[in-house]
């Protein structure tokens, strides 16, 4: 089975849904690692009592929570965490998994 990078690209250019999956993850990637770093270290823990539960906005786009903080930053934080709790995860169990086939 001769399978070449031509064919792969090929094949892969003509299926428009896998294209704008890919392209969503690269997007949502992107937003998680870069977004957050635009805010202050703690911006995700400062309480506004004058943004209590509002709506979303232009300046909160999923609005805020009980303490007035911003839900959009606190969701990015919290997925950035998850993926490198989850890349950390993988990495030790190649690391064990590779140690007990060897030996």
């Amino acid at each position: 089975m001769n399978v070449s990078f031509l064919n792969i690209y090929t094949r892969i250019k003509k299926r428009k849904d896998f294209i704008f999956i890919i392209l969503s993850f690269f997007i949502l990637l992107l937003l998680i690692f870069i977004v957050p770093e635009f805010f202050p270290k703690n911006y995700y823990a400062i309480t506004n009592y004058n943004n209590i539960n509002s709506s979303p906005t232009l300046s909160h786009i999923f609005g805020t929570d009980y303490l007035g903080r911003d839900v959009f930053i606190r969701v990015l934080i919290a997925s950035k965490l998850s993926l490198q709790i989850a890349f950390i995860t993988s990495e030790l169990f190649n690391f064990f998994f590779f140690y007990a086939v060897i030996f």
